[in-house]
This record gives structure tokens, sequence and C-alpha cells, in this order.
């Protein structure tokens, strides 16, 4: 080789490893950038298996948020402060961050799942024992198991937030459905919400008996029906208010779907906790309802068919001022 071509091979050399260096410099230096989400449609959130479950409570949604982790029967958020602890009181933010989310949407109540029903078969099935029922559930001397985390869930918040900027305040209403959020303390407004869907200014609120703060949730136990009564004021369309914990802020939802009525179940507790009247809310109407609402999955069931819940504690139901029928 001449001198002249010398050079030129030892410039193209020397420049290809500077070209390599570089790249493996920016490499070790540079942040990944996350892929983007996967959404479901309306309330769900996407795990790494496929399976869409509903948030139906907004938790799963919360619970995937960046850096979130399961501390206990907690999640805690990325920032760790106190306000981030949020009581997975169905499950679902375990489950929201076990299965490494990809991501979430807002929406109303109602899951889908694009797979297979191992959700149901787990989780739900172990943190919402006994909420979900045929009305037939509800005969006399018919025995259900419940446990879970469904009902006596201590939930605490800040009570002073902004509510335009509480995430599930955010959330459209579903097919049918009218909601709202509250401030927790703030019962007047939510009083004068039930007057306003119920059209009239006589209305009374319906809590679960006291005694369920007395059962052994989320430890499995059995109850059996004693009977089954048509709550007065409750057959058209009650209001069902929740206390929920979104971004670590406490707030009641209160919403209410068409055709929907509320029983009183009459149940004997096993063991000597006696007689507990529970409450149920039957939703007649649920053709609008997706296949994989979690109602279904756990019930066998489909769009159209009837399906009833029990209302936990501490929620409780606004209705017209009826007397009960003895």
């Amino acid at each position: 080789f001449r001198h002249s071509d010398v050079l030129i091979i030892m410039q193209f050399i020397s420049l290809r490893i500077t070209f390599l260096l570089t790249l493996i410099v920016q490499s070790s230096l540079s942040v990944p950038v996350p892929a983007k989400p996967k959404l479901g449609k309306a309330d769900h959130v996407l795990g790494e298996n496929g399976d869409l479950q509903s948030a139906n409570t907004g938790i799963a949604r919360w619970a995937a948020a960046a850096g979130s982790k399961v501390v206990g029967d907690n999640i805690v958020g990325d920032n760790s402060s106190p306000n981030d602890l949020q009581s997975a009181n169905t499950g679902i933010a375990r489950w929201a961050v076990r299965s490494k989310l990809d991501g979430a949407s807002s929406g109303n109540n109602m899951g889908h799942q694009h797979s297979n029903q191992n959700l149901t078969t787990g989780v739900e099935r172990e943190q919402l024992l006994g909420m979900y029922h045929v009305f037939e559930d509800f005969a006399p001397h018919n025995t259900i198991s419940v446990g879970g985390y469904w009902s006596n869930v201590n939930m605490t918040g800040n009570l002073y937030c902004e509510m335009e900027k509480v995430p599930i305040c955010q959330e459209l209403s579903a097919v049918n459905e009218h909601r709202r959020c509250f401030r927790y303390q703030n019962e007047n407004e939510r009083l004068n919400y039930g007057s306003l869907l119920l059209n009239t200014s006589d209305i009374k609120i319906v809590t679960p008996d006291r005694k369920m703060y007395l059962l052994p949730f989320p430890h499995p136990f059995n109850i059996t029906v004693v009977k089954t009564t048509p709550i007065a004021g409750c057959q058209n369309n009650p209001i069902t208010c929740h206390p929920i914990v979104s971004n670590g802020c406490l707030v009641y939802v209160c919403h209410v779907l068409q055709n929907t009525k509320a029983f009183q179940v009459t149940v004997n507790i096993e063991g000597n906790l006696g007689i507990v009247d529970m409450i149920a809310v039957c939703h007649y109407e649920t053709a609008q309802f997706i296949p994989a609402h979690v109602a279904f999955r756990l019930l066998n069931k489909a769009p159209g068919d009837v399906v009833c819940h029990f209302v936990g504690v501490p929620n409780h139901l606004m209705c017209k001022n009826e007397k009960q029928q003895p």
C-alpha cells in the first residue's frame, strides 16, 4: 500500500471505533422509553396476560400508576406519601400491580376480558366471595358463603380535595346510568342529588345493618337466608352511594342504574352472631352491560340476565321515603 492509502484506512477504522464507542456510551446512559400503554375500553385495565379487569372502584387505575407496589393489604404510590396508601378493598389493586399492567383507562364499573376466565376463578372469587348473586339465591333456607373485601373496609383519605382533580370524579357515566361525586362530609349535597333523581324531597337513607361490622370479613363464613323483603321506596331505581379513595381523596360516588330494585335479605350468621338484615340490589336491565362484566363472570350469566349484589358497609342507598309494609 501507498502511504496515503494506509492513512485513509486508519482514518476509516478510527471513525468506526468512535461511532461504536458513542453508541455504547449513549445506550448505557439513556433511560428506556416505556412501551405505549395498551388501554382497555371504558373501565378496563390490561394485564400482561391480555386479561382486562374491571376497575370498578377506580382502584385498578390508581394502582396501575408508575411506581405503585404492594405493601401488605395496601398499594403505595410512587411518591410514598400517607395519602397514597389505597386499601385493596376488592383485591383489584393487588391484581393490578401484580399483573404488571400496561395501562388503564377511565370509565364505569364494567370490565371486559379478552382471553380466558382465570381472573374469575382466582382473585375475584376470593375477594368478592358471596357478593354477587342471582335473585333465586335469596330464597329462604339457602346457605351462602361470604367473605373477602367487599364489606367492612376502613377507608381514609383527604376530605378537602379539589373535586375536579379527583380522577374517579372525571369518569363518564355508563349507559343507562346517572352518577356524581361528592365530598365525603357533604351529606346535604347528596340528599339534594337524591331528591332530584327521585323527583321528591321526601327521601330516606337506607344503610346496611350495623351488625355487619361484627362479621368476620375478610375471612369466609356462612349465612343462611331467613327471608327476603322488598324495601319500600327502593323499588324504583334506588341511588347507591359508595365511599371511594381516588388519588388519596376520600369521596362519595353516588349512582343509579335504570330498572333497579333493592331488597332486605334477613340472614342467620353461623356461630353466635344471630340475625342480620343485609341489603341486596338487583339490576333487571343488563342488556347494555358488556359480556365480561364481573357479575356475569362470577355467576356464569350474560347481558340481559338479572344480576344482584349485596351492599357492604359503609355504603348506603337513597330511596323515596315510603313506609315499609309489615
